[in-house]
């Protein structure tokens, strides 16, 4: 009997203590011990329902999602981890492939040798943590290695550097390397590919290659580079910032605007896809790495159309000589950001993180 059928067999009076007693009865843990058997059918009747569990939990059927808006509830002592669904499907999964069947064979062994392949379940989860904004824990389905989980912030770090060494010459070694920074994406994926390689997964270089960059959100890349292609459409704007018609003080104010609302627009669009709701300090954790991906695609952007945006000027008024300042390219950027996302909230109804 699959769960969800079970679970609709219960009076509504009984949905809350029975939700949270059948969640209860299935943490990994418990299943070490419960594994094995005198038969082949018994282990895999046994195999069948450390599956079925799995395919409930991490379900997007309505009675799934509504036990879980239970389980986010519960103030049991002991029991925190059933407030967090992602940890706990997290934990799970993890734990899940290390279960032995018997001495010779872990449960994914026993997925790859009858059923199919295990990369499907690695690639399943993983898409399906990028779904829910949750570009660490998609990354801790292939490794727990700590630069690999965190490489939004590596991200950050050599777009700071490409953008100042390019836009202001801060050191003569900086600015020779910084036409090798453009490839940090594919140094950085590179990277983690190689040291996700020497993982027990049976997944080819390209495709962990593939997932890593789909793990930094290329469709930010794009959405940025769309509200840069409209400022190129818009030269007479661009004179106006540039030239300083629009004054300093007004460009500062305009930037955080548009920034407060871009953000304004990740945090409502983040709530809206992630069930059940978020405690505020998750919501913000996953925030903060869209806008860590969002900031290094836009310094790179600027890097990258900033010659062009110069070239622009001085078609729509050759007497233009200047070179644009650090708040007038921030400006740009901001702007960029906010009509990047618009077009993406207007024209895909998709989640950011979703690969292009």
């Amino acid at each position: 009997m699959k769960f969800e059928d079970y679970l609709q067999r219960k009076k509504p009076g009984e949905l809350r203590s029975d939700a949270i007693s059948f969640l209860k009865c299935a943490p990994p843990s418990d299943y070490l011990s419960k594994i094995g058997g005198s038969s082949r059918d018994e282990i895999e009747t046994k195999v069948r329902a450390l599956n079925e569990w799995l395919r409930f939990i991490a379900g997007n059927t309505s009675i799934s999602r509504f036990k879980w808006s239970l389980f986010s509830k519960t103030d049991e002592k002991g029991k925190e981890l059933l407030k967090h669904r992602d940890k706990y499907i997290l934990s799970y999964f993890s734990n899940l492939s290390e279960i032995e069947i018997n001495p010779q064979i872990t449960f994914e062994q026993y997925v790859d040798l009858n059923w199919g392949p295990w990369s499907y379940y690695l690639n399943h989860f993983f898409r399906w943590f990028l779904g829910r904004y949750h570009i660490r824990y998609a990354r801790k389905i292939l490794t727990t290695n700590f630069f690999v989980v965190q490489l939004h912030y590596l991200l950050l770090f050599f777009s700071i550097i490409f953008f100042f060494s390019v836009n202001f010459r801060l050191a003569p070694i900086l600015y020779k390397a910084a036409g090798f920074l453009i490839m940090i994406i594919g140094v950085l994926t590179g990277a983690s590919a190689v040291i996700l390689k020497k993982q027990k997964h049976n997944l080819s270089f390209k495709r962990i290659f593939g997932m890593m960059v789909d793990s930094l959100s290329p469709r930010w890349a794009a959405t940025i580079a769309i509200g840069y292609f409209f400022l190129l459409s818009v030269p007479n704007f661009l004179c106006d910032i540039c030239e300083n018609r629009i004054s300093n003080s007004i460009q500062i104010l305009g930037s955080i605007f548009f920034l407060v609302v871009t953000f304004i627009f990740i945090m409502l669009n983040i709530n809206k896809r992630v069930e059940p709701a978020l405690v505020f300090k998750e919501l913000f954790c996953r925030f903060l790495d869209m806008i860590v991906i969002a900031v290094s695609y836009a310094l790179i952007g600027l890097v990258v159309f900033r010659k062009i945006f110069i070239l622009a000027v001085q078609r729509a008024n050759s007497g233009y000589q200047s070179q644009p300042c650090l708040i007038q390219l921030f400006f740009m950027a901001s702007i960029a950001l906010t009509i990047g996302i618009i077009f993406q909230l207007i024209w895909e109804d998709k989640p950011f993180t979703e690969p292009l």
